[in-house]
């Protein structure tokens, strides 16, 4: 029999808020995010806009980089990637891409 079990020390080592003693509960609304993320959070902060909401050019661009992430992640799972409804379908509230 295979286990399918889950290294939890090992997911916790992407967690930056699990070395300070943090426990977070509440992510109704955001979630911590991965150590690895940081850096990109960084670049996009300076010029973050709405995404889909805007029509200045920084909600211009971060609508394409949000656009572009469905392609990304249309590679990672073996899909197409594109416009709907070729493209992987994220819900919102959900953590499930169908």
């Amino acid at each position: 029999m295979t286990s399918n079990l889950l290294d939890v020390q090992a997911i916790r080592s992407h967690f930056d808020f699990l070395g300070r003693g943090r426990l977070v509960t509440n992510n109704a609304a955001s979630t911590q995010p991965r150590r690895e993320l940081l850096p990109l959070y960084r670049s996009l902060g300076p010029r973050y806009e709405n995404v889909h909401r805007g029509q200045s050019t920084a909600s211009r661009e971060m609508t394409a980089l949000f656009e572009d992430a469905y392609d990304t992640i249309a590679a990672f799972i073996g899909t197409p990637g594109g416009r709907a409804p070729a493209r992987p379908i994220s819900h919102p509230n959900s953590r499930k891409v169908t």
